[in-house]
């Protein structure tokens, strides 16, 4: 950093962050002082009077307490700005253990550590966790010096919204004056001033508590006793189990995370209606095994930062056997994660870009292969091999679009061009200006969200020639044909398994139903995956039944076992054990001038084989994910493409 550098700080992070890379630049120094001090005390001890022993002494202590008090200050910044990276975390082990390392320099002291038969476990994130029970733990230790007989105890009691953990020591206790300001930087009683602490350990636990969400107090009687009382909200503090076997005998539990409000909301307001309509008809036959299931359905408000906490609470706290939804790319990768820590099944029941795999996760929706291939293949030979792409420019339209023009130009076609839409973008005047210099045959549309309706309107005033438009989400989803005025949509093709209008008796069973309960002031249309949603759960149900178990390796192996099949309102579904998708039926539907739509084409038993090539070239032979059990890796599809600057 330059001395002459200039800083401006326009908040407290920023102060923050520069503090903390000060201290790193400090450390390096401090430690070459401290370790030419030893050498020359070493080296020279033979020739050097006492006093200069000891100021060689004198210079090691003061770069060693330095080095402490800037890893304090280190700890402390982060302690506000570093990611939260959640986890489970056994709260009795980790203070049993900072107990012991704490109390290991004071062996000749007797403290003692009294805890509850049951400790609740947490979910949060360990550094932080960790810096809070030690400082916590420091501070009863350091104020429990004059008592021959220290003790520090833990209680904890749950209340409607905040469980309450009070760490308790009988030690010195502080004033009441003391008490007002304990939390303040830099504020130290004077005990802990003799004993040298740094003025931050207090604030620095009112810092981590605050970002956990809850609240820190203390309470001290003076010359007698000292507590701090910690609450946190309920849903990240895992209590034990109340009796043995409460698992088994308990309601089956069904976890889902979805959009009911924000920006998202939109896209899938049929898919809780459809989750709740297949747990009412489960349980009015009997349940599971016997066992009635509950559904946890959790709002993630379209907030992606709050949807790790979420699947966390569902699955630690709420115990849940099994997590749905994620509605999108980015919070499935959320969600993911948390079922692999926790270790349950998690059922990814959205349309995607495919190629996803591991052990305990199952994508229960269409993929490319089953909803964008079959259309090329028969829709080149007949209007032309001339290919252009929009997209939406996330996740799902990016990995979209460069598969699909992987597979048009090993179809011997070609891709005259792709265009990466930014979510705010209204006016599409010049992108339609590329399209029609392009002359494409065929344009394929992976936008999504309200902006696609603008560039269709704008597509119908504004090209040179009708060409067939494919679409992924245009219709069956978001439903155009519906809120746009005919012929806009016209001459669409896509592909799905199920949609209001389909007309088979399973299907217009499943619309029935869903119209009883909810008419269209609640849901204007019902989308494909509400379909996916209700099929979940059947398919969920059957395989526990087939395990005969909840017990989650014990599910996924029945779910591997190519046997759990569902024929609902989109047709036969049956789980694909190899990849852990689905087989599935799918019709390729065209909206005509009326926005009526007409089937074209229909495509029994459908699958997919990404997954299983990705393992043969990622293992150098043949397997696939029940082969490879526990041991199966992550992947997801990837690929390295040009993007085309806006």
């Amino acid at each position: 950093m330059s001395k002459n550098e200039v800083r401006n700080f326009s908040s407290e992070e920023d102060v923050d962050r520069y503090f903390l890379t000060v201290s790193h630049e400090l450390k390096a120094p401090l430690t070459e002082i401290a370790a030419y001090a030893k050498i020359v005390e070493e080296d020279c001890r033979e020739i050097l009077p006492d006093q200069a022993r000891d100021d060689l002494n004198s210079i090691r202590r003061i770069c060693d307490s330095t080095l402490t008090l800037i890893q304090v200050y280190v700890e402390y910044s982060r302690s506000q700005f570093s990611k939260l990276e959640l986890e489970k975390i056994n709260l009795r082990e980790m203070i049993e253990e900072s107990f012991r390392q704490l109390t290991d320099p004071f062996r000749e002291r007797e403290i003692r550590l009294i805890l509850p038969e049951k400790v609740p476990d947490l979910i949060a994130d360990r550094m932080l966790c960790m810096q809070l029970i030690n400082n916590i733990l420091a501070n009863s230790i350091k104020f429990t010096t004059s008592r021959k007989n220290a003790q520090i105890r833990l209680r904890y009691v749950r209340n409607e919204k905040m469980t309450q953990f009070c760490f308790e020591d009988n030690g010195e206790g502080v004033s009441e004056e003391f008490a007002k300001r304990a939390f303040d930087l830099f504020e130290k009683s004077d005990e802990e001033s003799n004993a040298g602490g740094s003025g931050i350990g207090l604030n620095l636990v009112k810092r981590i508590v605050e970002r956990f969400r809850g609240n820190v107090s203390i309470s001290s009687v003076q010359g007698e006793s000292f507590s701090i009382r910690v609450d946190l909200p309920n849903e990240m503090v895992v209590m034990p189990l109340s009796r043995e076997g409460d698992e088994n005998s308990r309601e089956l539990r069904i976890g889902v995370i979805g959009a009911l409000s924000g920006d998202y909301s939109g896209i899938a307001p049929c898919r809780r209606f459809a989750y709740e309509l297949a747990v009412e008809e489960i349980n009015r036959t009997g349940g599971i095994l016997g066992r009635k299931v509950r559904l946890l359905f959790r709002d993630f408000h379209s907030d992606l930062s709050a949807v790790p906490s979420i699947a966390w609470e569902l699955a630690a706290v709420d115990r849940v056997d099994v997590l749905m939804g994620g509605q999108l790319s980015s919070a499935r990768e959320y969600v993911r994660d948390v079922a692999h820590k926790m270790k349950i099944p998690y059922f990814f029941n959205a349309l995607y870009e495919g190629g996803l795999a591991d052990h305990y996760t199952f994508c229960i929706s269409n993929t490319p292969e089953q909803n964008v291939y079959p259309m090329i293949d028969q829709m080149l030979p007949v209007y032309g091999r001339k290919c252009y792409i929009i997209a939406a420019d996330y996740n799902y339209g990016v990995l979209s679009a460069e598969c699909t023009r992987h597979y048009i130009e090993n179809s011997g076609a070609s891709v005259v061009g792709i265009e990466y839409f930014t979510p705010t973008k209204p006016d599409f005047k010049d992108s339609i200006e590329k399209i029609n210099d392009a002359d494409p045959d065929i344009l394929l549309s992976f936008c999504v969200g309200n902006n696609q309706e603008c560039f269709h309107e704008q597509w119908y005033r504004f090209k040179k020639r009708d060409i067939p438009l494919i679409s992924t989400i245009g219709i069956g989803l978001s439903s155009l044909h519906r809120t746009l005025p005919p012929p806009v949509m016209a001459n669409t093709f896509f592909m799905s398994s199920y949609i209001e209008e389909l007309d088979t008796p399973e299907a217009l069973s499943f619309s029935a139903k869903i119209r009883k309960r909810h008419p269209k002031s609640e849901a204007p249309y019902i989308e494909f995956d509400a379909e996916t949603a209700y099929t979940a759960v059947y398919l969920y149900k059957k395989a526990v039944e087939a395990a005969g178990s909840t017990n989650t390796e014990d599910v996924i192996s029945a779910l591997e076992s190519g046997r759990i099949t569902f024929h609902g309102p989109g047709g036969q579904v049956t789980v694909q054990g190899e990849d852990h998708h689905v087989i599935r039926d799918v019709t390729m539907f065209r909206v005509d001038s009326q926005h009526k739509i007409k089937k074209e084409m229909y495509f029994p038993g459908l699958k997919t084989n990404f997954v299983e090539e990705a393992l043969k070239e990622d293992c150098k032979r043949d397997t696939n994910l029940r082969d490879l059990g526990t041991d199966a890796p992550n992947i997801q599809y990837n690929v390295l493409y040009n993007r085309i600057v806006q």
